[in-house]
């Protein structure tokens, strides 16, 4: 009786998605995912961003915000994933939980988001002495 009632969910849902995807409901990015079997979607992979403009070189002080995208197997975007954030070094750099990064002394640390027993990549940033940044170019005259 459970395993019928299970599969009925399943049909349905599966019917619920199929529904969108070919009504064009929600419009914008397209995520269709299919659930597996108990309705989760398996996460494949999980990738760091920085931020536009950033190379990740900070001096002590400053701060970041890194982004992080979960897949599934098929290289479709995973909406709704809480991810668990870690630093290397945080005596470095230390990361919240909300992919927010601040810089404390001068070294390297790399920096990854997990989710589901999936990890990043590491995405490498490096914080720098005041003394190992070169002094901005002279003003023309």
């Amino acid at each position: 009786m459970f395993q019928s009632a299970k599969r009925f969910l399943y049909a349905a849902v599966c019917g619920l998605i199929i529904s969108a995807i070919f009504c064009g409901c929600g419009g914008g990015t397209s995520t269709s995912l299919i659930p597996d079997i108990d309705g989760r979607v398996e996460i494949a992979k999980i990738v760091v961003e920085l931020p536009s403009g950033s190379d990740g070189t900070l001096r002590p002080g400053e701060s970041l915000k890194l982004t992080a995208s979960a897949f599934d197997k098929a290289n479709k975007p995973v909406a709704g994933v809480a991810f668990t954030w870690r630093s290397s070094n945080p005596a470095v750099a230390e990361v919240d939980q909300t992919g927010l990064v601040r810089a404390k002394s001068p070294g390297v640390a790399d920096i990854t988001a997990s989710a589901a027993g999936v990890v990043s990549a590491p995405r490498r940033l490096t914080v720098e002495s005041e003394e190992d940044v070169p002094p901005p170019p002279p003003s023309p005259r």
